[in-house]
């Protein structure tokens, strides 16, 4: 029955040659425990081995057991060998902190609760899912050597549920059922392969952050990118064309050091500050035909590759928006009401540009600075002042 054997001192070898349920915490902290052999069982319950930690095999042969118990297997640190195929559900933290589990099979899994198998940092195979399954909050969270994972299988995630799967390789189509990636899904698995976002429409905040090897397919359907969601990401597989219909809003720091060539933002509506800063992104497709009026704050700053973007809409350029944008040439001011400070420093390879629209009395400071190819500038009559540095 439930708690039979907590905190009791059994050792060595169980045999379970004629049981067939374990209930809620019936050996919980039964530390001196190593192995359990004849497994006919067809249910655990909650807690039942919890932190029996020098437990190292148990044999689970039953095909009826289908769900494994919340913290059924919690902190059973020595834990290496156990037989999974036919277990459907896993309990929240069921395998939490099992640290040398490294090999099991997961075919069977329809659920996999939050935490279910979290920092377990020796677990390398888990098999390929074959039936359509969730994954919970911080599910597979630090499991740093884990090898793959199916991702056409998934049709939920939850928050950090890969976090830090370093090595992981995942790759191929997300399945038609997910349509957000939440908050630090993929953070830190640097070795994600390529990945087609089918049906994505939000990338919640550091979704993908240092997905250095990630290389995006299929964006079409995308309309957010949440705060420093592709952050330091495709470095090893440029984004040749990053193509949505849909794309309405970047947040701060969504795309920065994104690894990317060219960009459509025609339907752009919200652009957050560092969008795009250190991005490797070469051209701006089409960001005339969008509602976007003010570019925020170093949203294009040491964007070095940038060359051309249409900016014969916007009326506010925020300071820095353009640091260091050392190749960006023609450029379309004719509509600015506003510049910052710095907006356009070190923007070497600039000839010419037209204020005339410009409503502020005074010029600010370095907003033109070190233009050193600046030629040719035509200033709005409102302007009274030139700060320092202007370059003008």
């Amino acid at each position: 029955g439930a708690n039979a054997f907590e905190n009791s001192k059994l050792f060595g070898e169980l045999d379970f040659k004629n049981v067939e349920k374990i209930e809620d915490g019936a050996f919980k902290n039964c530390k001196y425990l190593t192995k359990t052999i004849n497994g006919n069982i067809s249910k655990i319950g909650k807690q039942s081995f919890y932190e029996c930690s020098l437990l190292e095999s148990v044999n689970l042969s039953n095909p009826d057991l289908k769900e494994i118990g919340d913290e059924a297997f919690y902190k059973c640190i020595a834990l290496s060998k156990i037989n999974l195929e036919s277990v459907e559900t896993f309990g929240t933290s069921s395998f939490e902190e099992c640290k040398f589990l490294d090999n099991i099979n997961l075919k069977n899994a329809i659920n996999i609760k939050a935490r279910a198998f979290k920092e377990c940092r020796g677990l390398q195979n888990m098999g390929e899912f074959e039936r359509e399954v969730r994954i919970g909050n911080h599910a597979f969270y630090g499991d740093i050597n884990l090898l793959k994972v199916k991702l056409e299988k998934i049709i939920e995630l939850g928050e950090y549920s890969f976090f830090n799967c370093a090595t992981m390789d995942a790759n191929g189509k997300f399945n038609d059922a997910i349509k957000e990636i939440p908050k630090s899904c993929f953070c830190g698995c640097d070795y994600l392969g390529e990945i087609d976002f089918n049906n994505v429409e939000i990338l919640h905040e550091w979704s993908f952050v240092n997905s250095t090897r990630l290389k995006v397919t299929n964006t079409k359907k995308l309309k957010k990118i949440g705060h420093s969601a592709l952050l330091n990401t495709c470095k090893t597989n440029a984004i040749e064309t990053f193509d949505t219909d849909s794309l309405e809003e970047i947040q701060n720091n969504g795309c920065q050091a994104l690894f990317v060539k060219k960009l459509n933002l025609k339907n752009i509506k919200k652009l957050g500050s560092e969008a795009f800063k250190e991005s490797s992104i070469e051209e701006i497709i089409d960001l005339e035909k969008s509602d976007l009026k003010e570019i925020p704050q170093n949203a294009f700053s040491k964007c070095q590759q940038l060359e051309e973007i249409n900016l014969s809409k916007i009326e506010k350029i925020n300071a820095f928006a353009f640091y260091l944008c050392s190749k960006l040439t023609n450029i379309d001011l004719s509509n600015v009401k506003t510049l910052g400070i710095r907006s356009f420093l070190n923007a070497s390879s600039i000839k010419k540009v037209n204020l005339s629209s410009l409503e502020q009395e005074e010029l600010p400071e370095e907003v033109f600075g070190k233009c050193t190819n600046l030629e040719e500038v035509t200033l709005s009559s409102n302007v009274k002042t030139i700060g320092n540095n202007v370059q003008i």
